[in-house]
């Protein structure tokens, strides 16, 4: 078989990739509402229904990275402390490291998380400094900047 072949033939199976896992996109799409029509025990709710980012929501709100004094060991807890806009940062940078294949690859998820999750923070505060109309935009983009390289992680492992 020559590469041209082989390449083909793995291009063919590009619709197994995974997709944004089900639990995502109810909790994105109510996420997007004004803070003041949120009700945290609905995002609690609806969070709680995947325990990987039930598990990260916690880690986070625990983190140094936000100064907390005491320990939060509710997900109501971490929801308030962490507030709607970093929480829907979090489960969508938790997302597409899910995206990555398993195994198969010498890319280290975490470094590619943090290097997407990094360049998606710089897009939203650029977008802010130029008054970008929406910065949220912008720190979609700056987080799947690297898709293609996923794509390629499924194609060409």
């Amino acid at each position: 078989m020559t590469t041209k072949e082989a390449l083909l033939k793995n291009l063919e199976k590009i619709d197994t990739m995974p997709s944004i896992p089900v639990v995502v996109a109810p909790l994105l799409r109510y996420l997007e509402q004004s803070a003041d029509t949120l009700d945290v025990q609905k995002v609690v709710a609806l969070l709680s229904q995947d325990k990987s980012l039930t598990a990260q929501s916690l880690h986070m709100a625990n983190s140094p990275l936000f100064g907390h004094w005491q320990k939060i060991d509710s997900l109501k807890g971490a929801v308030v402390s962490l507030g709607f806009q970093r929480l829907r940062d979090i489960v969508i940078s938790c997302s597409v490291l899910r995206l990555m294949p398993v195994g198969q690859t010498q890319i280290n998820p975490v470094t590619f998380w943090e290097h997407s999750l990094g360049c998606a923070l710089v897009s939203r505060h650029f977008a802010r400094k130029i008054a970008f109309p929406n910065p949220d935009k912008a720190y979609l983009g700056g987080l799947l900047h690297d898709l293609g390289i996923l794509v390629n992680l499924w194609v060409l492992p």
